[in-house]
């Protein structure tokens, strides 16, 4: 795996970090990346008792 050329590259134009595992069997590696981009959104409750201090 070519560390300098392997990258992954958010909206913003972040660099997202690689995880590498070693494949053993195969004398390889593997690559993972995560992202992952919230929603907006807005949370609302409704109590039917008072909300205790």
């Amino acid at each position: 795996m070519d560390g300098y050329i392997t990258k992954g590259i958010d909206e913003q134009g972040a660099e997202i970090n690689e995880v590498p595992y070693p494949t053993p069997n195969v004398n390889r590696q593997v690559v993972t990346f995560a992202y992952q981009k919230d929603p907006l959104f807005t949370i609302r409750y409704n109590h039917e008792q008072p909300l205790q201090n």
